[in-house]
């Protein structure tokens, strides 16, 4: 009798043992789980910032962005909070309705922790993500999700440790029931959600970008910086000499030792090449790097506007009637005619998009508190610029990319107060100072140019996307 009591109690005491160390064996498990959900969700928070890129700029056949062809749905009939279902139109012409969901392979592993990973990834744009500049800002949902092995129960630590508990609870274990669509589980998981606003990056990173040669040898020219949202660092706004700064930084996206870079004169800023050597005449005050230039450049496609978008033709002369900022105006229009803009009623600020399907050499008034956008489908002849705002962003120019041998020049002006973006362009400016930002093919710079370090957010058209925050979301 005493051998078989003997017998019990080291049994009992062996089974507690092995009962206890299967469990927490299997928080441990369960732990290495919530851990390898992580990776999950970023890996489909990377397949939505992966679309976003394409609605800019992927073009001629490929994987479009949020296309139902490759694997992606409409979030209906529960969009995320704040969102609906909208339909949009890239700037590459097709359409796409957010908010969209896609569903990532489910990946095989082995090793401790979980078999199984995989993620739900939910894109939306609501338009209360829209920018002061027309700008669409994406919201990125990504949910990982793992597989947990063994039993459905969680570790006996919950039961003597609140911290324990505490830690469980924060991990999303799901044994029984799915926690989202209370769904029954026949294997236990566990998720990890991340939220990831995708910002627009636009035309206007830097004071010059040239993609083929760049020619600035003018030994009197300056490029340099100012702020104009900053008052430390410009007056009521506009470039002051006194408070310039030192970030009127040069791209020259090229790699040939037979089109170095040519400058002269002061850089306040930094120059970076793709390879290409410099031939310098004058100071640079940043930094020189012959082996990272390579800033991004797509092409400009020609509008996509709707006919019911397009508004008729002033003709004769007559002005054109810029829209609100919400509601903007859009014109089609060839032939060399002078740019007057009407300000939209109630003193409110104004947007107008004009496209001149061939060489425009008219004039071009811009009034205060308008924003014009002119996409050109020809040459530009050195048109006579008066912006009334003293603001670069209230005037860009767009060279449409499929023109052949685009040239577009400025005139010699005191002040030119314009953006160019024209990637596929031979750019010449003239010998007026230039508060703006010039992006070209060739580019050949006769005289100073001011660039306004606002410009970075600004444009009227998105070139690509990054990331502007990353969070967990712990509910």
């Amino acid at each position: 009798m005493f051998a078989l009591a003997t017998i019990l109690i080291l049994s009992l005491i062996g089974a507690t043992v092995l009962l206890s160390t299967s469990t927490r064996y299997g928080g441990s498990m369960n732990t290495g789980g919530w851990q390898e959900a992580l990776p999950a969700a970023e890996a489909g928070a990377d397949v939505g910032l992966t679309n976003c890129r394409w609605t800019t700029w992927m073009a001629g056949g490929v994987t479009k962005g949020f296309d139902t062809s490759n694997g992606w749905s409409l979030v209906y009939p529960n969009p995320p909070q704040n969102s609906a279902n909208v339909t949009y139109t890239s700037p590459l012409g097709y359409s796409y309705t957010l908010p969209a969901q896609y569903t990532l392979p489910t990946l095989q592993q082995i090793g401790q922790g979980s078999v199984q990973t995989w993620a739900k990834v939910v894109v939306d744009g609501p338009p209360s993500l829209i920018d002061s500049q027309g700008n669409q800002w994406f919201r990125i949902r990504s949910t990982g999700y793992a597989s947990l092995p063994g039993h459905a129960r969680i570790s006996t630590d919950t039961r003597s440790d609140r911290n324990a508990l505490v830690s469980d609870t924060l991990r999303k274990f799901s044994f029984n029931i799915d926690r989202f669509t209370h769904a029954a589980l026949t294997t236990p998981q566990t998720t990890r959600a991340i939220e990831v606003m995708a910002q627009p990056q636009t035309p206007f990173g830097a004071a010059i970008i040239a993609n083929s040669s760049l020619k600035a040898v003018n030994s009197g020219y300056i490029v340099d910086s100012f702020d104009s949202r900053d008052p430390t660092k410009s007056t009521n706004g506009q470039y002051d000499p006194a408070k310039a700064q030192q970030n009127g930084n040069i791209y020259a996206n090229f790699n040939s030792p037979f089109a170095p870079a040519n400058l002269s004169g002061t850089i306040n800023g930094n120059v970076y090449t793709e390879g290409s050597s410099i031939n310098l005449t004058g100071t640079i005050s940043g930094t020189t790097n012959y082996n990272s230039a390579d800033n991004f450049t797509p092409p400009v496609l020609a509008p996509n506007w709707t006919l019911s978008m397009i508004s008729p033709n002033p003709g004769g002369g007559g002005a054109y009637q810029a829209g609100t900022v919400a509601s903007p105006t859009y014109y089609i229009t060839s032939g060399a005619g002078n740019v007057t803009i009407n300000p939209p009623a109630g003193g409110v600020a104004g947007s107008v998009n004009i496209w001149f399907t061939d060489d425009f050499a008219g004039s071009v008034t811009v009034p205060v508190g308008v924003t014009v956008k002119i996409w050109l489908g020809g040459a530009m002849k050195t048109p006579n610029v008066t912006n009334l705002n003293n603001n670069a962003s209230y005037l860009q120019f767009y060279g449409i990319s499929s023109v052949l041998n685009q040239k577009i020049e400025t005139k010699d002006t005191t002040g030119y107060y314009a953006m160019i973006y024209a990637p596929n362009a031979q750019i010449k400016t003239g010998a007026g100072d230039i508060y703006g930002s010039i992006v070209g093919n060739n580019v050949n710079i006769k005289n100073s140019i001011h660039y306004d370090q606002a410009f970075a957010s600004i444009g009227g058209i998105a070139i690509d996307y990054g990331r502007a925050s990353w969070v967990e979301d712990p509910r």
